[in-house]
């Protein structure tokens, strides 16, 4: 796997850099080229993404996200504030304990980060996986705003298949 890295021009005259963080003989490549580019908020913030998904954890959110962060993804409401993400993603990870994720690449743009990922978890017998896309605007080195893009037909009938996984949804709702 190559770690080369790429400039992006846009028509505003800006620049966004292009990386991998691809898993490389046991830690996350920097793709760093010298004389082009060195490491940024959003390369650190890449790092800590790729690190938090090889372990994830409710609690280790906030390495990730800032307190006031507001979160948009498909199949789920609007959830805004750290504590509220972590209520959510608990509930995530009820429902599909061992998930994992795998960066694909990246790329950057002033505080404006893309990160290309794949989800994996392990469902009924089959380990299932699913591509994913976050669009993340930083502050102060952590996720202000993050809308997530996938296809939710890649991971729907899965889960629709296998109804100890929404009868764990289910059960896991916050009580009224």
């Amino acid at each position: 796997m190559s770690d080369e890295r790429n400039l992006l021009a846009f028509s505003n005259g800006s620049l966004a850099v292009l990386g991998s963080a691809r898993r490389s003989h046991g830690s996350v490549s920097t793709g760093i080229v010298n004389g082009v580019n060195t490491s940024s908020a959003a390369e650190e913030f890449v790092i800590k993404f790729a690190d938090f998904w090889s372990n994830p954890s409710p609690q280790r959110l906030a390495e990730l996200l800032h307190p006031d962060v507001v979160l948009v993804q498909p199949l789920a409401p609007r959830v805004v504030g750290i504590e509220a993400a972590q209520a959510k993603f608990h509930r995530f990870c009820y429902c599909l304990p061992g998930l994992r994720a795998c960066v694909d690449r990246w790329c950057s743009c002033g505080d404006l980060v893309f990160i290309e990922f794949r989800l994996c978890a392990r469902i009924g017998g089959d380990v299932t996986e699913w591509p994913n896309v976050n669009r993340l605007v930083l502050r102060d080195g952590k996720a202000i705003e993050r809308a997530t893009y996938f296809d939710p037909l890649a991971i729907l009938p899965t889960l629709l298949r296998h109804p100890s996984v929404w009868w764990r949804w289910w059960r896991s709702r916050p009580r009224q």
